[in-house]
């Protein structure tokens, strides 16, 4: 899934610049990906990478959610478990 949501905001970041609703989706499956303890350590890793993926091609658009971005992936209980 993280090549496809990579390329769509890699493609078509204007789209996503422009759309209020679709900047808040994908961070809200960010967030989903973090935050859920259904999912494994490799989704974490794709969540990272799509966390990448949204603050290099919405700079200056997600400037309010970027903080809580960087702060759920450093303060989230699953990173301690994966680093080890």
């Amino acid at each position: 899934m993280i090549p496809t949501l990579d390329n769509f905001l890699s493609y078509g970041s204007d789209v996503f610049k422009s759309r209020a609703d679709y900047r808040n989706m994908i961070v809200d499956i960010y967030t989903t990906v973090l935050t859920s303890d259904n999912l494994g350590e490799n989704d974490f890793i794709n969540g990272s990478k799509l966390a990448d993926s949204i603050l290099l091609n919405l700079r200056g658009h997600v400037d309010d959610v970027s903080g809580s971005v960087g702060t759920l992936g450093t303060e989230t209980d699953r990173m301690d478990s994966t680093c080890k």
